[in-house]
C-alpha cells in the first residue's frame, strides 16, 4: 500500500516483507525516483528520494505514530550517510 503522508512524504506498507528485503525494496523505489525523466521537450529536472525503513516487529505492535517516527528517524540517518559519503 502506498499513501501520501503529507507534503512530499509517502509511506509504503509491505505486507509480508521485513528486514533486509524491505530495505532492498526501499532502495529500488528510491532508485526509480532518481531515474525518472520527463518526456521529450520537457525541462530536465533531477529528482531524489531518501527512505527510512521501520519494521512492525512482533509483540507488542507499535502504534502508527511510533512506526512513522521510527521510519522518519531511519530516513534522516540515511540522509546523513549520503551527505557524509558525498564529502
Amino acid at each position: 500500500m502506498l499513501a501520501r503522508v503529507g507534503g512530499d512524504e509517502f509511506a509504503v506498507l509491505l505486507r509480508t516483507t521485513a528486514g533486509p528485503p524491505a530495505v532492498k525494496v526501499a532502495e529500488e523505489l528510491a532508485a526509480r525516483v532518481r531515474d525518472t525523466r520527463l518526456g521529450p521537450g520537457q525541462p530536465e529536472i533531477t529528482l531524489d528520494a531518501s527512505v527510512g525503513v521501520a519494521d512492525f516487529g512482533t509483540d507488542p505492535l507499535p502504534s502508527v505514530e511510533e512506526l512513522l517516527a521510527a521510519a522518519d528517524t531511519a530516513m534522516y540517518a540515511a540522509k546523513r550517510r549520503t551527505r557524509e559519503a558525498a564529502g
